[in-house]
């Protein structure tokens, strides 16, 4: 590879070598001339001038051409006869796309240079993702929906690395569509009429009873938590979603704490469809995360088993925008 004199240009200098470094290039030197800060001056035994130095992420040695030499036109009076990489360049151009199962890394390196992808989602710290072979530009990082999805690149080549580049980031849910979510951004449950049933939620169905409820603080939840009692016989207690609720054929992400010592259901419209099934007689507060793609139905049914009861908290449903 030819280094162009170009290619320094914006690029910090890194000193120049040590004098006569590149005899193992087969290159023959009469005497050395002079010195900068930048490159050794040698003239040769046919009386060429020489220099060898660092230029951008490379070490390079030029020859004159002419008399004018480094003061002219590379190419015209002046070219480079030996070219090595030193340091790896930081990969550029990084884009994101989202793909049906998880987003698409793409981004611009040099065709020699090796790439690693770096990713952090929900807060967790920065790992290594993918070690990429030079020469490959673009990555499918197949992982379930996060809220946000970071990534950051950087190369290796020479046992070295570059920087990283900046972070780049992308939306892989929708904001929330419920409002109890344990966040400062959203309100918790709040129980206006002192009924024990949280303001979001409306009674019984059909012959269903009501089951006894009411709102509980501590117990490992942030805030507010329902707490529901079922019947002898089991019993559904509904949740009205904001704005137009679920959209069928939709795919969402739902999460929430949960507690109980009974069979736990979460369904959509009435008992039609079937969310989540949580069968607990430990009395642990968990967080349970679902993914699950709707076929019909705008409310929520929760439901409890038989002489059971169960606490919920930090509530949220979030579309995923992967196609």
């Amino acid at each position: 590879m030819i280094v162009k004199g170009g290619l320094s240009a914006g690029v910090a200098r890194l000193g120049r070598p040590a004098e006569g470094a590149f005899t193992s290039y087969g290159i023959s030197k009469f005497s050395t001339l002079y010195w900068d800060s930048q490159y050794y001056y040698y003239q040769d035994e046919d009386d060429n001038i020489l220099r060898e130095g660092y230029r951008g992420y490379y070490y390079v040695i030029d020859r004159t051409l002419t008399e004018l030499g480094f003061d002219g036109d590379e190419d015209t009076d002046w070219e480079n006869i030996k070219c090595s990489k030193i340091y790896p360049q930081i990969p550029t151009n990084v884009t994101l796309t989202l793909i049906s199962r998880g987003v698409k890394i793409d981004w611009t390196a040099e065709a020699d240079d090796i790439v690693e992808i770096w990713g952090q989602s929900e807060g967790a710290d920065y790992t290594l993702l993918y070690t990429i072979d030079a020469g490959i530009y673009t990555k499918d990082d197949i992982i379930p929906a996060v809220s946000m999805r970071y990534y950051k690149l950087r190369s290796y080549n020479n046992l070295i690395y570059s920087e990283f580049t900046e972070p780049v980031s992308i939306a892989m849910l929708g904001s929330n569509i419920i409002t109890n979510t344990g966040t400062p951004d959203t309100t918790d449950w709040i129980d206006s009429n002192s009924d024990g049933l949280a303001d979001e939620f409306y009674g019984k169905a059909g012959s269903w009873s009501t089951p006894a409820c009411e709102i509980i603080t501590g117990g490992g939840f942030s805030g507010n938590a329902q707490r529901m009692n079922p019947a002898a016989l089991g019993a559904r207690v509904f949740h009205s979603l904001l704005g137009s609720g679920l959209v069928a054929g939709h795919s969402y992400r739902f999460r929430f704490k949960l507690k109980s010592n009974n069979n736990f259901r979460l369904y959509t419209n009435n008992t039609a469809e079937l969310i989540i099934s949580q069968n607990s007689t430990n009395e642990v507060l968990t967080t349970i995360t679902c993914y699950y793609t709707v076929t019909t139905g705008t409310n929520l049914c929760f439901y409890g088993g038989s002489a059971g009861y169960f606490e919920i908290d930090e509530f949220e449903i979030k579309e995923v925008l992967m196609p």
